[in-house]
């Protein structure tokens, strides 16, 4: 089972054990507004959902967990990209009640130096909704720039939000590694 540590974060392997916290973060209207444009689920759709992702295009889902209490906190993973290019999109939700603490970048920095330095990935994509304000600053803030902008509509919530993606180069790999 993937294991990743650092000082701040654990990232540990998702498994079945895990499916009802993830469910619960899934269906939270934060969610929701920063992470997906699925909308709401019951848990038995979810576990189909969840199942299909990870069989399909989910490299690895991981959950974060704090160092000390081993508390769950929060689910990063990749997925999508090219073999060709070796590229890779990542994703990270944090439970609002551990919110602006730093755990996301933390476990994105982490998860970014395992993807780049042990399954050679060249270059990473993040998708970040404009309404994340949060992380598009302290994307800005380490000198991440967007690659492209796009609108993401979702026919079956009605709805339409801009997504910026952001991408890294392993080369970057270093100038990430100061927030370990």
């Amino acid at each position: 089972m993937l294991t990743i540590r650092s000082r701040h974060i654990h990232l540990r392997e998702v498994d079945q054990g895990h499916f009802l916290q993830l469910y619960e973060w899934r269906i939270q209207s934060d969610f929701i507004g920063r992470c997906t444009l699925r909308g709401m689920v019951t848990f038995d759709e979810f576990c189909r959902e969840i199942a299909t992702d990870l069989m399909t295009d989910r490299h690895e889902q991981l959950i974060i967990e704090t160092p000390r209490s081993g508390r769950s906190i929060g689910t990063i993973y990749a997925y999508g990209g090219s073999p060709a290019t070796q590229d890779v999109l990542i994703s990270a939700y944090v439970d609002p009640r551990f919110q602006g603490r730093g755990y996301g970048v933390y476990a994105a920095v982490a998860y970014a130096q395992h993807l780049f330095m042990l399954r050679g990935v060249k270059r990473l994509h993040m998708d970040v909704y404009s309404c994340n304000t949060e992380v598009l600053n302290i994307l800005y803030q380490i000198g991440a720039t967007a690659e492209s902008f796009a609108d993401r509509v979702s026919v079956a919530e009605h709805y339409s939000r801009e997504v910026r993606r952001f991408v890294f180069a392993d080369e970057q790999a270093v100038k990430l590694s100061r927030f370990l």
